[in-house]
């Protein structure tokens, strides 16, 4: 009986004995393999940015008239100068849209936009003072008058990169480079009636195209600076120089005999110059202290001047002005 009582103590000890062994192996194994962590998502350094804009711009060249001065063969002292006929140049819808994205640490922008610009002119009407004697080689005609046109289409792609500079409170600005491929094509007509013989048509077709880099900066100021709402003046000033190319035609055509009285072409290498300002307000829900998704709104005041922008018949400056409503998005 003592025997047996001393087994079952010495079992009972052993399996006591065990159980702890087994428990603090098991204790030892989880600090050896702890549960992994809570997966977070990697913060980007980067967001996306698209912007759409509706353009109502006046497209103009220096100069784009038409002068009307009678013309005598021989010299006559009695000649007497016609009126200048203007061709108009109404405002006309167009359309712009950019894409890009912007790093945050550098906080440097790429961005590829696209302008999208159409013009057609009514019929602008001049006439000759007294229906005076329009005299040339051999025929005296009557001229009563005529009309003038202009349609055009101009177009432009910028691949853009921007840089943040250190902000003021209430005033940023951001420098640029862009580089920049525009083209224009461009036809003028001109009718002048002949109370005789019919009336003369003169035609002028051109083909632009210019390649180059702008330098430029985009300024802002902050009339209002909320936690969730911006509101702020923008603007921009900018410059370029590119290599430019243009390919005109001339015709004049006499109605009676559709005989081709002038013909020439034109095609000439040249150095274009872009000066650039743009003025208005912007608004968006931007939280500056967060990173976040968010819309623009901007309405601006715009002008583009292309100096050297070859015509053999208008002028060489195209001058694009007028307001530019845009909305943005950051995703």
């Amino acid at each position: 009986m003592f025997r047996t009582t001393s087994w079952f103590k010495g079992s009972a000890g052993f399996f006591f004995l065990s159980m702890v062994s087994l428990s603090a192996s098991g204790i030892v194994s989880l600090q050896n393999n702890p549960p992994p962590p809570l997966s977070l998502e990697e913060p980007r350094n980067y967001y996306g940015y698209a912007q759409a804009s509706y353009l109502y711009w006046v497209a103009k060249r220096a100069g784009e008239e038409v002068f009307i001065s009678n013309f005598y063969y021989p010299p006559t002292d009695n000649a007497v100068q016609g009126t200048v006929g203007y061709i108009a140049s109404p405002a006309h819808s167009g359309f712009r849209a950019a894409a890009g994205f912007e790093t945050i640490e550098r906080e440097i922008a790429l961005r590829v936009q696209y302008t999208w610009m159409p013009k057609n002119t009514p019929q602008t009407v001049f006439s000759y003072p007294n229906s005076t004697a329009y005299v040339a080689s051999d025929k005296t005609e009557i001229v009563t008058g005529g009309v003038g046109q202009t349609t055009s289409l101009f177009q432009r792609i910028d691949f853009e990169m921007i840089n943040s500079m250190p902000n003021h409170k209430y005033l940023y600005y951001r420098p640029y480079l862009s580089m920049v491929l525009a083209w224009n094509h461009e036809e003028t007509s001109i009718t002048t009636f002949l109370s005789g013989n019919g009336p003369f048509y003169f035609t002028s077709k051109q083909d632009w195209w210019t390649l180059g880099p702008e330098l430029g900066v985009r300024y802002g100021y902050f009339i209002y600076k909320g936690k969730n709402g911006l509101l702020r003046l923008n603007a921009i000033t900018g410059a370029g120089q590119g290599w430019s190319h243009t390919n005109t035609t001339i015709f004049e055509t006499f109605y009676q005999t559709e005989a081709v009285l002038l013909s020439a072409k034109d095609s000439v290498a040249i150095t274009s110059t872009l000066v650039e300002l743009q003025f208005g307000l912007g608004y968006s829900n931007e939280n500056l202290e967060e990173r976040q998704s968010y819309f623009e709104f901007n309405v601006n005041w715009e002008l583009q001047t292309w100096i050297n922008s070859f015509s053999s018949f208008n002028g060489t400056m195209l001058i694009l002005q007028g307001l530019t409503a845009s909305v943005g998005f950051s995703f």
